[in-house]
């Protein structure tokens, strides 16, 4: 059997988390496997040769290195867990969690590093999804007060582009070329965290086909109701080169519909950094693009309904001032006694069965205005057109 040094030297080496020895002054003094693994340093490039400063990112040096001269100076152990960025070898940076205990036998502090990566973008991502909601939730009351959409797209927008934390949020339109009947698209609204990264001001995005655009995909896609993620590195040449022209390094697009009607799409993209997005950031961005959809659908329906109801006013007056026309003239020729008292109540029957008619197309015009109708029926229009 071994010492017990043996034992430790050995629990060292073989532990699972990455751990450190360095001194006061942080020099690193021993490193066990794991940490020479995950940080991509050998041994002999670490030991009395570096300093632990400088495996932390330039943000959180100042942070990290004040507690950890604090703990030197007193020379006690620290139970806190600090999280910072660690830059590894090959300049990769990956999230930790590291804890500093002092030991005055030997002058020296033991650290342990943790890989936390995982666990923050999946905490980072709960967090968006979160944020997304609530500008959701905030886009709907917006929505619910307004008279006009479009007044408050500029609005909803920005809420959404901070809430999901992208670089650039657009909303395009569809429109159909008459010559060849090709869908296009016409970018109606922006934000961008940087106006300079901007694109609504390019006359590109006007009528611009999906096929010019080198995104025939989404027009399939989208046409079926389907949400699409797109990154730099798996698409197809065509695409890549117009996200490459644009700077964009992944995206999500998801369609925008007005009932069952597609209308046309927000677009949500990461221009600084890779990033990979979850289902569920996807599926609430898709959630989004959904609540635009019912906003312009209840506005072009109110619209719709609004028209309805003044076209049928105005094809119902004519038809009431003929009806009245013809009582005052059936009273004036009672009032002359010109007419026998049958052709009277002939025409007095004609006139019931009109305000009957008026009536019945009232009714009609009542139940349309409640299923919002958008067309009037065809026998009322038959009527009122007379």
């Amino acid at each position: 059997m071994g010492n017990t040094g043996d034992y430790y030297k050995l629990v060292f080496d073989r532990a699972g988390t990455g751990l450190l020895v360095a001194d006061s002054k942080g020099i690193v003094l021993a490193a066990n496997k794991t940490f020479c693994d995950r940080s991509g340093y050998g041994l002999e490039e670490l030991v009395n040769k570096i300093k632990i400063s400088s495996f932390i990112y330039k943000e959180d040096s100042q942070r990290v290195n004040k507690k950890f001269s604090e703990l030197t100076k007193s020379k006690i152990s620290d139970d806190s867990i600090h999280e910072f960025r660690f830059v590894k070898k090959n300049e990769e940076t990956i999230d930790v969690a590291a804890t500093f205990s002092f030991d005055p036998k030997t002058d020296s502090a033991i650290i342990t590093i943790l890989n936390i990566s995982d666990k923050k973008k999946i905490t980072q991502s709960l967090r968006r999804r979160d944020s997304i909601l609530e500008a959701i939730n905030y886009a709907s009351n917006i929505f619910l007060r307004t008279k006009d959409w479009k007044d408050v797209m500029p609005d909803i927008l920005k809420a959404l582009g901070e809430a999901s934390g992208v670089a650039r949020i657009y909303c395009f339109e569809n429109s159909v070329d008459e010559k060849t009947g090709e869908i296009l698209m016409n970018e109606r609204f922006e934000w961008a965290y940087n106006k300079k990264e901007g694109q609504i001001n390019n006359p590109k995005m006007q009528k611009l086909s999906y096929k010019e655009a080198g995104v025939l995909r989404w027009e399939k896609s989208l046409g079926k109701g389907k949400t699409i993620y797109a990154d730099i590195i798996s698409v197809d040449e065509e695409e890549k080169k117009n996200m490459e022209m644009l700077g964009v390094r992944s995206s999500v697009i998801a369609p925008i519909f007005l009932n069952d009607r597609w209308w046309g799409f927000v677009g949500f993209d990461e221009t600084r950094e890779d990033r990979e997005w979850t289902d569920a950031e996807i599926d609430t961005l898709g959630a989004a693009a959904g609540i635009i959809g019912s906003a312009i659908y209840k506005q072009e329906s109110y619209e719709a309904l609004t028209a309805y109801i003044a076209e049928s006013a105005l094809r119902l007056k004519e038809p009431v001032i003929i009806v009245r026309d013809n009582i005052k003239q059936i009273k004036n020729d009672l009032t002359e006694n010109i007419i026998s008292k049958e052709s009277i109540m002939t025409r007095i029957d004609i006139q019931v069965k009109n305000m009957d008619q008026i009536i019945k197309n009232l009714r009609d015009l009542n139940i349309a205005i409640v299923e919002k109708r958008s067309e009037i029926p065809d026998a009322y229009r038959d009527f009122i057109s007379r």
